[in-house]
């Protein structure tokens, strides 16, 4: 309790005074010392219930920006919880958090009660394993007495969101991520999709692949989630600058979250979500030569470079989530995206970041991922799968434009390998775009 009054936060229950003293009730009194308990003193926080907020009504255009605010004061007040610098070497979980423990007050945001719940980490196990099913991990509902570490706190946190979202307690199955897709389409989000894998994330089953960091994540998702894309984020909150984007560690969620980013994987559009949105001026030059056909995960020498996909190999078969892996060797002012079309439906470049793109090391042995059609609407066509060169400073403006300002790279730039794949039916390698093969 002393560690809460210096926390400085205020999302946060403040504490205001802590002291040791008998049981409440003169029934469970003993007279040894040991019987003794801990009180505590909490201030008190006007305001709804979050529960009380949401009141069972799903986001609409009028109030999915704040839902997505209200997550955001959440993220940090757990993340607070688990810093150890902020808690001077004693990173603390809350473990129940749920909407419920959440009140929105008019000042101050959403505020994080509920303190009775909260242990040091370094504490073990829960000898009486509290939880709330509904919000809690699968680990924790699996083994409640076991030691609970940072991630059940930061599953709690993105079934929240998907909470916020949906208006509903969140059920976590196989359907979930269509069922975000739907009610954020339904509440205006530019690109509902990402909005779904974003949350999806932080409700992976494992708790290894979780977001790591809950702010990153939860500025990531008001970054997707925008349904203003004209109007400037604020700088001090949309930190997802792409050199800092490797700190997250976002992965797909297997059998609920399909085919999302991970790690220095995240969307495009909240990396992007730092500044404003410059347009592209340059004048497609090359376009001829990008959709000119090559040989199956071939490559030539051009001034742009070479490169070569080694995975998948032509006429492979891909899921609706693959990875992409190559080879390439290009000019320092040159980096490569990786595209798809689907040949038996139209010519158009849908174009996607490698991993770790501005890393020239990352290059040169480089993967990315690549999603073709929605779950199996497009099983039975055919794909080809190509690696662009383009100019460095072109992926960076176009980095922070808009989906069709990015796809356009594939005719900006000049394509060095080509591959042909057929689709067919799965979600992806381990249903989750694990490296494995499917």
């Amino acid at each position: 309790m002393a560690l809460l009054q210096q926390l400085n936060t205020p999302h946060l229950v403040r504490i205001r005074a802590a002291f040791v003293g008998p049981p409440p009730h003169p029934a469970k009194r003993a007279d040894r010392e040991a019987d003794a308990i801990a009180y505590s003193v909490l201030e008190w926080v006007d305001g709804p219930t979050l529960d009380e907020v949401i009141d069972q009504s799903p986001a609409s255009p009028a109030n999915f920006s704040q839902r997505m605010g209200y997550v955001r004061d959440i993220a940090e007040a757990i993340a607070t919880l688990h810093s150890r610098t902020l808690t001077r070497g004693n990173p603390t979980l809350h473990r129940d958090v749920k909407p419920t423990n959440c009140i929105v007050s008019p000042g101050r945001g959403v505020v994080l009660v509920d303190v009775s719940s909260m242990r040091l980490i370094a504490h073990g196990g829960d000898l009486e394993g509290l939880h709330s099913p509904a919000f809690a991990a699968p680990e924790v509902r699996q083994s409640p007495y076991e030691p609970r570490r940072p991630p059940a706190d930061r599953y709690s946190l993105g079934a929240i969101a998907a909470f916020c979202l949906l208006g509903e307690t969140p059920v976590a199955d196989a359907d979930l991520v269509p069922r975000l897709q739907a009610a954020a389409r339904v509440a205006g989000a530019p690109r509902p999709q990402l909005v779904a894998h974003h949350i999806g994330a932080m409700l992976d089953p494992d708790p290894e692949r979780r977001p790591t960091d809950p702010v990153l994540w939860a500025d990531g998702l008001i970054a997707v989630a925008r349904t203003d894309e004209r109007r400037k984020p604020d700088r001090g909150r949309m930190r997802l600058a792409a050199t800092a984007v490797a700190a997250v560690a976002v992965t797909g969620f297997a059998g609920l979250y399909l085919g999302a980013p991970r790690g220095d994987e995240v969307s495009r559009e909240a990396r992007s979500a730092h500044g404003a949105v410059p347009t592209i001026t340059r004048a497609p030059d090359a376009k001829s030569a990008a959709l000119q056909a090559l040989p199956p995960g071939g490559t030539t020498a051009t001034p742009w470079g070479t490169a070569r996909i080694t995975r998948p190999t032509s006429g492979a078969n891909v899921m609706s989530c693959a990875y992409i892996e190559g080879t390439a060797d290009v000019p320092e002012d040159v980096r490569i995206v990786t595209a798809m079309r689907n040949a038996d439906t139209d010519d158009t470049w849908h174009v996607e970041h490698i991993y770790s793109w501005d890393d020239p090391d990352s290059i040169k042995q480089w993967r990315g991922p690549q999603w073709f059609g929605s779950g199996d609407s497009s099983v039975g066509s055919t794909y080809e799968v190509a690696v662009f060169a383009v100019k460095r400073a072109d992926l960076v403006v176009a980095d922070a434009g808009a989906d069709d300002e990015f796809d356009r790279l594939a005719e900006m730039g000049e394509k060095l390998a080509s591959v042909m794949v057929r689709r067919v039916a799965g979600e992806g390698p381990d249903r989750n775009c694990d490296p494995a093969d499917p």
